[in-house]
């Protein structure tokens, strides 16, 4: 995968086959219009959204879900969502402040194709705890996207949890 905010630099990989091309948003949005969709394809197969382009949370409790997810899937690009972080104060109270609710919560309850988490062992604890349900297959490949940051990307098959 190679991830930019800069739609140029994503531009010159298109020739480059292997690799996934996602295009970070570093901003919250509420919304995929088809038109900010089709351009987005122009340049990129995927997008990295903030967790607060996707649900809406106001003073500690999540208040809606947004239709950005199901906008970027109508126009076949994946959604992965970030950075999902284990402190007491990030995790709304409607997870219970649990992390691993969270996680869950946007993997298998949002539709998302994969996270972003600063931490590793949250991600191991979700897929220990939550399996797939019979007849749904679940892919992993936990990279090392960030060494100075230590953050992970989780690429995944959409997960049907068993909450």
């Amino acid at each position: 995968m190679i991830q930019s905010d800069d739609s140029s630099v994503l531009a010159s990989f298109e020739a480059v086959p292997p690799y996934t091309r996602v295009l970070s948003i570093d901003k919250e949005i509420g919304g995929a219009p088809k038109p900010s969709v089709d351009e987005i394809k122009k340049y990129a197969e995927a997008v990295n959204l903030l967790r607060t382009s996707l649900v809406t949370v106001s003073q500690s409790f999540t208040t809606g879900k947004t239709n950005v997810v199901e906008e970027m899937h109508k126009g076949n690009i994946s959604v992965y969502v970030s950075v999902l972080r284990n402190e007491y104060i990030s995790v709304a109270f409607d997870y219970f402040s649990d992390p691993t609710i969270e996680l869950a919560t946007f993997i298998s309850g949002s539709g998302v194709d994969g996270v972003i988490t600063e931490f590793p062992a949250t991600a191991t604890r979700y897929l220990s705890k939550f399996k797939p349900r019979q007849g749904h297959e679940r892919t992993i490949d936990i990279q090392n996207k960030d060494k100075a940051d230590h953050l992970y990307l989780m690429q995944m098959q959409r997960v049907h949890a068993q909450i």
